[in-house]
């Protein structure tokens, strides 16, 4: 809207060795495909399932609009990466999460595919955002008896476990890693923002 994109990617086709990064949520995209960008601008997106698209990340692209955004930038030269974040495990996130990656590996080859799971600082705030009647009933009542054993202060958590604990997350990531195999294995995975023991426990994937 007001150019500055245009101008840094504009800017960065002309330095040999540096490289621009573009974040977003938005599907509105387009205008990029036609700049002189060179191959030093890398469009990254947040994707999430179709429900956490809509239900929790309003006047965004949902999870389709996102892809074919994607889609239509990496025909035009740009490199593509994708952020699963944050992972929200709403009522039926596996099965959408397959759909997912259904639906991004028929249309895009990502350079990379990252991930985090969701995280609040309580139950009560993870209740007041997103609604715990929304979430697996399973995974709220872990992180409810987590709460309780350590107290409500997040501060006490260990492993960044806000408000999930760490075997939750693990089962997560688990799940997500196996699906995006299954669809797409040359794809790298990676992690964002956890910690050491996390990167430990899922070295073998």
């Amino acid at each position: 809207e007001y150019g500055a994109c245009e101008m840094l990617v504009r800017d960065f086709a002309r330095r040999d060795d540096r490289y621009l990064i573009l974040f977003t949520k938005s599907a509105n995209t387009d205008f990029l495909a036609s700049l002189p960008h060179n191959g030093h601008t890398m469009m990254l997106w947040t994707l999430s399932t179709h429900t956490a698209s809509r239900r929790y990340e309003d006047k965004t692209g949902t999870m389709e609009e996102r892809i074919e955004a994607a889609r239509r930038l990496q025909e035009a030269g740009y490199t593509i990466r994708f952020k699963l974040k944050p992972i929200i495990p709403h009522l039926g996130w596996r099965e959408e999460t397959t759909q997912m990656f259904e639906t991004l590996y028929s249309r895009v080859k990502p350079d990379n595919l990252s991930m985090e799971m969701v995280f609040v600082d309580s139950v009560a705030e993870l209740d007041e955002t997103m609604g715990k009647d929304t979430l697996e009933p399973a995974f709220v009542a872990a992180a409810e008896q987590a709460e309780a054993e350590r107290g409500a202060c997040w501060q006490h958590a260990v492993d960044g476990e806000k408000p999930f604990p760490f075997a939750v997350k693990e089962e997560v990531y688990r799940h997500v890693i196996a699906e995006s195999r299954r669809l797409s294995p040359e794809t790298p995975i990676t992690l964002c923002a956890e910690t050491q023991r996390m990167w430990e426990t899922l070295a073998d994937l």
